[in-house]
């Protein structure tokens, strides 16, 4: 769907260094717990490297072996090798007589290998871990929470605005497949590096999901800086602090608050591209032609002051900052109207004489190399309803009778 895009004669009020304000954003949430196989890497003793390296050479290798080589007790030759094969390195082989010598074991490949490589054992432990996928974006965080951890949204506190369709593919897929290939594929955002896998279990993801209202704004160096809002009580909201690790809702956001082409269709221009992205709040800047600066005044808005511009999608809306310059002779003529009628509207009303026209013409001189003339300024003034200051102006003529 294309963006629609509506005009305001004032831009957003922006914190610095933000580059658009976030008015509403609906954002689709599914966060779970699941259960994770957790790795622990312990490293390799003198014995426990001597063990691998000889099964590995001779092919099999019995805790009788160890104890005779390295000169051990048997007891604890037994534990160190029952060890090594309790996270996978050795197994045992089938068949081999348990006394007098003990059970053979011969090397697992690959742990094998890594476990002599890595200088470490990695044992395995069932843990638990918060996940939450953004159906906008396809992203999937992982929450490990603990001090200094990025914390999971309490999104059960706050009432979601309506249920939202999972995509296909995602929708009644079994979570641990699902998780595992994310986790494989390495695009779990914020996984801790513990995690080994998700483990198999009969839960499936949902047909659909809880979506939420944010809002916040943009900044250039941070992305999206976004809060939760109860829809049902919009005075209560939390913030969110999983948008400075989602950069695909980041960018999605950007991509909009950037897509203005289409801004200036209601007036008969499908498409006009701004010019840049000013440094000072966020403004875009975009040169008229003549026939589109009349028509931005016949708008009644401000061709010489910075305007705002709502950007809407099906999901989101955005304001940004704009600012007008002309692009030919006539515009130039346009803005230079615009900025007499301006200082005249600035003079409070029972200040207001025939001075204030030399004013403002002497205004629009220096800005734009033309002035308006004295009967253009009046029609301008009597287009916008200003009848007030238009009889203000036109006393010393109306009323001169000596």
């Amino acid at each position: 769907m294309n963006p629609s895009y509506d005009w305001g004669p004032v831009p957003p009020k922006l914190p610095r260094g933000a580059i658009a304000e976030v008015t509403e954003v609906l954002l689709p949430i599914h966060l779970w717990r699941a259960p994770v196989t957790k790795v622990v890497a312990q490293g390799l003793s003198t014995v426990e490297r001597f063990v691998i390296e000889a099964a590995l050479d001779l092919g099999d290798i019995t805790v009788t072996d160890v104890a005779e080589v390295t000169g051990l007790p048997p007891e604890l030759a037994a534990r160190i090798t029952e060890r090594v094969a309790a996270v996978g390195v050795l197994a045992p082989i089938p068949g081999t007589e348990a006394p007098p010598a003990g059970p053979a074991y011969q090397p697992v490949s690959p742990a094998a290998e890594q476990a002599i490589a890595k200088a470490a054992l990695h044992e395995f432990h069932r843990s638990h871990l918060t996940f939450m996928y953004l159906p906008r974006t396809d992203e999937l965080l992982a929450f490990e929470g603990g001090e200094g951890g990025l914390g999971a949204p309490l999104v059960h506190r706050l009432a979601s605005a309506y249920h939202a369709p999972m995509p296909a593919g995602v929708a009644g897929a079994n979570s641990a497949e699902f998780l595992n290939a994310r986790i494989s594929a390495g695009v779990v955002l914020g996984l801790p590096d513990w995690v080994h896998a998700a483990e198999p279990d009969e839960s499936r993801l949902p047909e659909t999901c809880p979506a939420y209202r944010c809002r916040g704004h943009l900044k250039a160096d941070r992305g999206a800086v976004l809060k939760l809002v109860d829809a049902n009580k919009p005075q209560r909201t939390q913030q969110i602090g999983f948008a400075k690790v989602a950069a695909g809702l980041s960018g999605w956001l950007a991509s909009l608050a950037g897509s203005l082409d289409g801004a200036f269709a209601g007036w008969g221009t499908p498409s006009l591209s701004p010019q840049s992205l000013t440094p000072d709040g966020g403004a875009w800047s975009f040169s008229l032609t003549d026939e589109l600066a009349r028509a931005v005044l016949d708008a009644d808005l401000p061709l010489t002051r910075p305007l705002g511009l709502s950007i809407r999608d099906e999901e989101a809306v955005l304001s940004v900052g704009v600012r007008l310059m002309p692009d030919d002779d006539g515009a130039r003529a346009m803005f230079a109207l615009d900025r007499a009628v301006g200082v005249v509207l600035a003079v409070p009303l029972e200040q207001l004489h025939t001075a204030a026209l030399a004013a403002a013409m002497a205004a629009a001189m220096t800005d734009y190399d033309v002035a308006p003339t004295t009967d253009e300024v009046r029609s301008e003034l009597w287009r916008r309803r200003q009848f007030f200051r238009l009889y203000a102006l036109r006393a010393t003529d109306d009323f001169a009778y000596d």
